[in-house]
Order: C-alpha cells, then structure tokens, then sequence
C-alpha cells in the first residue's frame, strides 16, 4: 500500500461529472490504492469520467501535480475538458 498523505474519499463521485456507479468506483478505490493500474473497456462505458474522478482525487490525496495523457490528441482532449469539469485547472 502507498503511504497516502492526506485519507481516501468517502464519496467518490465528483461535482460537474456523471455519477459514478459501483465498478467505476471499485476501480477508483485499486487505483489508488496501487502504484500501478489499467482501467479498459468498450467504447461508452465511462472510463473517461472514471479516469477525470481519479485526476480530481489523487491531487486531493496526494496534494501534487498529476500527468495526464491518453491514446490520442482527440481522447486527451476529452480528459482534459472532463478534468476541468471537476474544477481542477
């Protein structure tokens, strides 16, 4: 387990995104909770706002700055305006 600076959500779902259901936030609690992860799927099924709520709550735990990228300029785009949703910059 990571040391974790700062304690896990108690609410995973975040302002400004679509709510979350139970895979997405099980997903969410592995990721965290592990130095490495891959979150896949089909088209459609919310990996985007899966990984923009991950963004929001690894700077929220971690309190520090977080790379983000994805498999093309199109996708990152997407992350980007989802991460912005969440009222990160």
């Amino acid at each position: 387990r990571l040391y974790l600076p700062n304690p896990l959500p108690t609410q995973w779902s975040v302002k400004g995104l679509a709510q979350l259901n139970q895979g997405q936030e099980d997903a969410l609690r592995k990721v965290i909770d592990k130095p490495f992860a891959l979150i896949q799927g089909p088209p459609g099924t919310g990996k985007t706002t899966t990984c923009a709520a991950l963004v929001y709550h690894l700077r929220n735990v971690y309190g520090s700055q977080i790379l983000c990228t994805a498999h093309s300029n199109t996708a990152t785009d997407e992350l980007a305006v989802r991460i912005a949703k969440t009222g990160l910059n």
